[in-house]
This record gives structure tokens, sequence and C-alpha cells, in this order.
């Protein structure tokens, strides 16, 4: 598949193929952590985790790799209670 979502969502663990080669294999947290390798190959990453990243540089002090809308709340309303 190429839904990065679904992915993140059904899978266990997950192989990137690059030019008929294997590049990437592991879980879906590991391998969505590797944002660059990933962009690098014209891949990306789910789109919740997409945006805690931006929410990360602009300085948030959230939680790296978030892989789901349900974690991606809870670490956005933990933030905005230190605040």
């Amino acid at each position: 598949s190429h839904n990065m979502a679904d992915i993140a969502n059904m899978a266990d663990q997950v192989l990137v193929i690059s030019d008929a080669k294997k590049v990437m294999e592991g879980t879906p947290q590991e391998v969505f952590g590797k944002r660059e390798e990933l962009k690098k190959m014209g891949l990306s990453v789910p789109p919740v985790t997409e945006l805690m990243e931006r929410l990360r540089e602009a300085g948030l002090d959230i939680e790296e790799n978030i892989l789901d809308l349900d974690k991606a709340e809870e670490e956005i309303a933990k933030c905005l209670e230190r605040e």
C-alpha cells in the first residue's frame, strides 16, 4: 500500500522497497521514524506524524514519531496543560 496512515494503523511490520530492493524493514515506529530517508525515496509518513513533527519543529514539547490520532490528541492535550 502507499497509504501511510493505513500502514501505520494496520501493520506490525513494514517493508520498504525501492528500485526492486529492500531498503528498510521494521515496525511502523521504526520505519516512520526515518522520515528524511523516506522523503528521499519519494515516500511520506502518516499525515498525523507529519503534523506532530511540524508542531515539534515549532517548539512544542511533544513526543516524537506519533502514528495515530488518539496518541496525537493525548500528546497535544498534555502539551497544552503544561502551557
